[in-house]
């Protein structure tokens, strides 16, 4: 199909180049999009300045949430889970951080998109989640001491994850194969499902196959089907796995 279109995709996408990775060749940090059974990879490295890119977004991150006043931020003694997104300003999730440790709850951060943390707050996490070009950007953190107390899962797309605990080595987690029509929305749908089942007093390692099942079931879904998936999506997928095995 490339190679047959490839003249007409390249005038279209206004693209300089265009080829197939080689089987065993390590994929490029890359924004990355699935067209069927087929991944498309925009390596980043030439077209983008990660550390501009950063202050970029770390500049709009500000200027769009200035007007929070984190002294309203209120933290209810009922909650499990606080997660944090770096889409928010260092000082609203410090903040809100340091309410949540006060109540007895977790805290959670999805580090993206990659920036600078605090210290104050590497202190107050005890979960963090990271995709690969954020794990590139965090290398040196995450091996230094003040993250020893953190959990760290690393995500891989259709590679499955990698999760190391505080004091042991990394441990992998294939992913289920399914037919990929889109990975939008993927990451979000197997976060929220790792906190969900985390919430019911499950183990991590359970509350992690339960996560994968539900962002498999995601990527298997067509961009248009907005349905949500429950929890009888996630159990009945998981039942057909094993009586697959049968």
């Amino acid at each position: 199909f490339i190679e047959k279109y490839l003249g007409l995709i390249k005038y279209i996408g206004r693209i300089e180049s265009i080829r197939k990775l080689d089987y065993k060749e390590k994929e490029p940090i890359s924004s990355m999009a699935m067209h069927g059974k087929m991944k498309l990879l925009v390596p980043l490295a030439e077209l983008i300045d990660i550390d501009d890119e950063i202050k970029r977004l770390t500049k709009k991150i500000i200027s769009t949430t200035k007007e929070i006043d984190k002294s309203h931020l209120n933290i209810s003694e009922d909650t499990g889970i606080l997660l944090l997104q770096n889409e928010i300003p260092d000082e609203l999730n410090l903040a809100a951080s340091q309410k949540a440790s006060i109540v007895g709850s977790q805290v959670w951060l999805n580090a993206a998109p990659a920036r600078k943390l605090s210290q104050e707050l590497i202190k107050n996490i005890n979960l963090l989640i990271i995709n690969r070009p954020e794990a590139q950007f965090y290398k040196d953190l995450l091996n230094s001491p003040e993250c020893d107390h953190i959990i760290k899962i690393f995500t891989l797309g259709e590679n499955g994850l990698d999760i190391q605990c505080p004091g042991q080595a990394k441990k992998h987690f294939t992913s289920y194969d399914v037919k990929a029509l889109s990975t939008h929305g993927a990451g979000d749908t197997f976060i929220g499902a790792l906190a969900a089942h985390q919430l019911r007093n499950n183990k991590l390692l359970d509350s992690l196959n339960y996560a994968q099942a539900a962002a498999a079931i995601k990527v298997s879904r067509d961009t248009n089907d907005i349905r949500v998936i429950t929890d009888n999506d996630v159990s009945q997928f998981l039942k057909n796995l094993d009586q697959s095995k049968f």
